[in-house]
């Protein structure tokens, strides 16, 4: 590790966010990189008092704070350092308005770091503004030393000329000297080594010779590109002083070559535009792309195109190897755009194509979307081989039109990006074209989401029970457990409506276990008004089947009621079970040891074998209503019901018919052999004191 590496590293940081989350997660990120001294506060009042205290290298400053925003905070820090002075202070903000930006680089920020944070990113802007403030802070240093070197200099001009030639042999920087009419009279072994020229040949050669023909002597800072002496140039930092020797006025320079510093200014201000993965444009880049064309009246497409597949490639064999293939797949979608589109990565796993219509490139209101999406997709759907793995990507992408799907080009990409929402939610093939009627729908889902977030804790949730029917006797034998939502601005709401919701946002896994928990308690106390025998159904969704812990959930549902776990049946669909049989195995081995009962809902129209169900520890097969409807007349779905009975008399099974309406479905069923019906024939799903009056009326056949 270098010197100027370690004085990155011993810096002394603040991180000033009001978001103790962010706080912590730069300050964890900061140490892993091996920073030594980070102080996080989410006081911006505290921030200010501690730089007054000591002064920090450098203060990542969130712009949004209650109390005290990141502008006030900038403004005090500007006041404590003083106006001229390296104002050490990187932005961190979700903004990307330019009036933010503006406002803050007008105060004197470095740098800006975009929310959410992207790590490589983050710690590069980091590790390259602290770079830049400890060299310009050593080069005021190695300023103001010559000041005091000058302003101390003795009248014997063998002690200055002494004192200077040390400095001349030792110092790290470039030292040169010249007489009035620019002459070189001193060249350091550093300004030898830089020039490439030795300090007997420089001597008496103008200054010029090496920082060009344009440059006067003066006192102050100058930055040049320099000449060596093989012609080549190189990028010059330097201060220039005056001193008296003999009574004549000489002048010396001291400074650097910044090539190094200067190559990480470029690099960082490519990374400003460009993603650092995959090199393309990046987010802001796009925008001031599509912002240019439609404020200069040019109509086009924006495409999102949603990489899946990305975080899994990630997990199993590692993130580099998931860079691979994202820069392949940059690679891939400039590939297919043909060269009339720019390629830009939007997000993590998502970019945006912007395809202009120029010269009738790219005809927008004609069908060539849907062409160049089809193109892009097929692109990133074909196998990747990276590192010795053949790796498949799925990917969705969403069509804007600009400037009809807006005026702002944030507006436009988030159009593009709600009709890959709105497709995945309808299951379209993978590409959708925006058009208004989504941003109505998607809101009417939003809603849902929002409110089916608190619809448990609210008590809006209710459980209607449907009667199981024994076909032979007409006793009622148990009930299905049937969770409706009871809005009180929305009215009632269908299942077909929150039940999908609930799965895509996770909500289901609460749910459920509300569900578990109401049907066992309502079953205990039908169990203490005297009906003993009956046995209540509990759905559980696919979502909820891979919670890890859900044989703990359904014995605590329970125990908590006090029920006989034989008493519980709980019913999962084919394709819960089939998504991963060794798992399903282990977990219905659990509940059968417990004591409580499994059935495979909606039988038949899924994809599992007889040999899965022969390893599987069930009790009740539920013929789905799909084939009961039209058993009467049609002799294929009678057929499908007799199999499923048979399978299920070879496995020892119980079989319950769902969807019976008629008296003609009943008679068909019982003649089949099947042991339990549910239907309107019986009854649709009742309230709990209608239910126990159904089984307190329920005469046997």
């Amino acid at each position: 590790m270098n010197r100027l590496q370690e004085l990155v590293r011993d810096a002394r940081l603040l991180v000033v966010d009001d978001n103790p989350v962010n706080v912590a997660l730069l300050e964890e990120m900061l140490d892993d990189e091996g920073y030594t001294d980070v102080t996080g506060v989410t006081d911006p009042t505290q921030a200010v008092a501690l730089f007054a205290a000591q002064p920090f290298d450098l203060v990542l400053c969130d712009i949004r704070m209650p109390g005290m925003d990141g502008h006030e905070v900038i403004r005090r820090l500007r006041a404590l350092v003083g106006e001229d002075a390296f104002l050490p202070v990187i932005v961190m903000t979700a903004q990307t308005d330019s009036q933010t930006r503006l406002q803050a680089l007008q105060a004197g920020v470095r740098d800006f770091i975009t929310k959410p944070f992207d790590r490589t990113e983050t710690l590069y802007r980091i590790r390259n503004t602290l770079e830049v403030e400890l060299l310009w802070r050593e080069r005021s240093d190695h300023a103001e030393a010559l000041e005091r070197l000058v302003a101390e200099r003795t009248a014997e001009l063998h002690a200055r000329e002494a004192h200077l030639s040390g400095i001349l042999r030792n110092a790290a920087d470039i030292i040169v000297t010249a007489d009035a009419e620019g002459r070189i009279r001193q060249f350091n072994p550093a300004a030898e080594q830089t020039f490439h020229i030795g300090a007997a040949e420089a001597a008496g050669l103008p200054l010029a010779t090496f920082l060009g023909e344009g440059w006067t002597p003066r006192v102050g800072t100058l930055e040049t590109m320099a000449r060596r002496s093989d012609a080549s140039i190189f990028p010059l930092e330097a201060s220039l002083a005056t001193m008296e020797i003999d009574g004549a006025p000489w002048v010396i320079l001291i400074g650097r070559d910044v090539t190094k510093r200067k190559l990480a200014e470029e690099e960082m201000a490519f990374l400003a535009r460009h993603d650092p993965i995959t090199e393309l444009p990046n987010r802001t880049a796009l925008i001031t792309r599509l912002t240019t064309m439609i404020d200069e009246g040019r109509g086009g497409l924006a495409l999102y195109v949603a990489i899946q597949g990305l975080r899994r490639i990630g997990d199993t064999l590692g993130h580099a190897v998931a860079e691979k293939v994202l820069r392949a797949a940059g690679e891939r979608l400039e590939e297919a755009s043909g060269g009339r589109a720019v390629v830009g990565a939007w997000g993590a796993a998502d970019f945006l194509v912007l395809c202009e219509n120029m010269d009738g490139v790219c005809d927008y209101s004609a069908d060539s979307g849907q062409d160049l999406a089809t193109a892009l997709r097929e692109a990133i759907e074909e196998p990747f081989h990276v590192d010795g793995n053949e790796l498949v990507l799925d990917c969705r992408i969403g069509v804007s039109r600009f400037p009809e799907h807006g005026a702002l080009a944030p507006r436009v990409v988030q159009r593009a990006g709600l009709a890959v929402f709105a497709g995945r939610v309808r299951g379209d093939a993978g590409v959708t074209v925006f058009h208004a009627e989504m941003e109505e729908a998607i809101g009417r889902r939003h809603v849902l989401e929002r409110e089916l977030r608190h619809a448990v804790e609210r008590g809006q949730l209710r459980l209607l029970y449907q009667p199981k029917i024994d076909l032979a006797s007409g006793r009622v034998a148990g009930m299905e457990a049937l969770v409706r939502w009871q809005h009180p601005e929305l009215g009632l709401v269908s299942p077909a409506q929150f039940i999908p919701v609930a799965e895509d946002t996770g909500v289901i896994v609460a749910i459920g276990d509300w569900v578990m928990t109401e049907a066992c308690r309502q079953t205990r106390i039908w169990h203490d008004a005297g009906h003993t025998d009956l046995v209540v159904a509990v759905n559980v969704s696919g979502r909820q089947f891979r919670v890890h812990d859900l044989t703990r959930r359904v014995r605590a549902a329970i125990d908590g009621a006090g029920l006989t776990p034989s008493c519980l049946e709980v019913e999962i669909t084919e394709s819960a079970v089939m998504s991963d049989v060794a798992d399903a195995v282990r977990m219905l081995g659990e509940w059968r040891d417990m004591g409580a009962s499994v059935a495979i809902d909606d039988f038949g129209t899924g994809y599992s074998s007889l040999g899965t169900l022969r390893q599987l520890p069930l009790s009740t097969l539920k013929i789905d209503q799909s084939f009961v409807r039209h058993m009467p007349d049609r002799a294929a779905d009678r057929a499908v019901a007799r199999t499923i009975v048979d399978l299920a008399r070879a496995l020892d099974l119980n079989v319950v018919a769902e969807g019976i309406e008629t008296e003609e479905h009943a008679a068909v069923l019982r003649d089949l052999g099947c042991d339990l019906g549910q239907g309107y024939l019986y009854a649709r799903p009742l309230p709990p004191a209608d239910f126990l009056d159904f089984v307190s009326g329920r005469v046997p056949a």
